[in-house]
C-alpha cells in the first residue's frame, strides 16, 4: 500500500482509542472518502507475510480450525460468550 503525506496526516490524527481491525481497510475508506485517488494493482510486488498470530489471514488449514473451536468454546472470541449462554 501506497500512500500521500495528506493521507498519513489524517490517519495519524485520527483518535488513540478507536477500535481499527485493519489499518489497509481505514486507509482505503479514508481515501475513497476524500476523493483520492485509489489503484488495484493485481501484480504482487512484496510477499505477504502471515504470522502466528495474526488477527485476519490465512485460516485454511486443520490446526486453524481447531483453534478456533477451542476458542470459541473457552470464550475467547466474540462469540464465545454468547454461546455459553445458549448452553
Amino acid at each position: 500500500m501506497v500512500f500521500n503525506h495528506h493521507l498519513k496526516s489524517i490517519f495519524e490524527n485520527m483518535p488513540d482509542d478507536l477500535k481499527i481491525v485493519s489499518h489497509d481497510w481505514i486507509l482505503y475508506i479514508l481515501c475513497s472518502a476524500l476523493n483520492g485517488h485509489v489503484v488495484y494493482d493485481e501484480v504482487p510486488k512484496i510477499l505477504y507475510r502471515q504470522h502466528h498470530n495474526n488477527l485476519v489471514g490465512s485460516n485454511q488449514g486443520v490446526m486453524s480450525k481447531l483453534n478456533r473451536l477451542k476458542k470459541l468454546f473457552q470464550g475467547n472470541s466474540k462469540y464465545g460468550p454468547w454461546l455459553m449462554k445458549r448452553h
